[in-house]
């Protein structure tokens, strides 16, 4: 009988052990998560500003162009197509 108590000793240091183990992963998992997620973000972030002064430059170059029923419509849209 004496060896009943070691044997639950072990079986309890076993699941222990493996709620230990389990525990770290899931807080590897969740540092990895907030990692990706904040990586994401940044990215978003510079793709939002990115197309936000695409369409600023696209803007310009429509109010360069004007109508666009005159030479000089044109001529200004060259011109500003050309400092770009």
């Amino acid at each position: 009988m004496a060896s009943a108590p070691a044997s639950q000793g072990s079986r309890l240091f076993r699941r222990l052990s493996i709620a230990g183990m389990a525990t770290a992963l899931l807080g590897l998992g969740a540092v990895t998560l907030s990692s990706q997620t904040s990586s994401w973000l940044a990215r978003r972030k510079k793709t939002a500003e990115l197309d936000r002064k695409r369409w600023e430059e696209n803007a310009k170059m429509a109010d360069a162009y004007g109508a666009g029923s005159t030479l000089e419509d044109l001529e200004n849209a060259v011109e500003a197509y050309s400092k770009r």
